[in-house]
């Protein structure tokens, strides 16, 4: 996570500018958050009876035939030659999936005020959990935020912020 956050908001906020860093921490926390800071990429735990549960950082999985996400991300790393802890093909899908079928949610993103609306915002948009763990995501983002801003010399804002002090509880919400 301490390697993640840092290089994914720099990431975000390069490729969906303009994109605040609490905004982009917001985005990297609900994946901390679904994969235990990245470092579980499969669900331990599917909460769907039969499925084979979330995979990556977000925890990419499938909901109907016409929506499977976890197929589109393995269809992915098979193209690439990549496998689910790698950062780039992670970085890819999230990339691929908010400039199409997730797009809205930059849109509303960018309406946020601060890192726990931003978290709240995304998770509600683009991860919708089935057991949401809020105060756990609200954890992750603030402590990519620190992360970030300590790698840019950034002053805190509040420099109170923890990391958490538990990833959120298992099994984790699918994607």
């Amino acid at each position: 996570y301490r390697v993640w956050a840092p290089r994914m908001m720099r990431d975000l906020m390069r490729d969906f500018a303009p994109l605040a860093d609490f905004q982009a921490a917001g985005a990297v926390g609900n994946g901390g958050g679904e994969s235990a800071g990245f470092t579980k990429m499969q669900e331990l735990n599917p909460t769907v009876k039969g499925s084979a549960g979330g995979l990556g950082g977000f925890q990419w999985t499938g909901r109907t035939p016409n929506n499977n996400r976890r197929l589109v991300f393995e269809q992915l790393l098979a193209s690439i030659g990549k496998d689910a802890f790698s950062y780039d093909a992670n970085y890819a899908m999230l990339k691929k999936e908010l400039q199409t079928t997730e797009r809205a949610t930059i849109l509303a993103l960018r309406q946020t005020k601060d890192v726990t609306e931003a978290t709240k915002m995304f998770m509600v948009k683009f991860e919708r959990p089935g057991i949401p763990h809020f105060e756990g995501r609200v954890g992750w983002s603030k402590s990519a935020l620190e992360l970030y801003r300590a790698e840019e010399g950034k002053i805190s804002e509040n420099p109170a912020i923890d990391a958490p002090k538990e990833p959120a509880k298992l099994p984790m919400p699918s994607a």
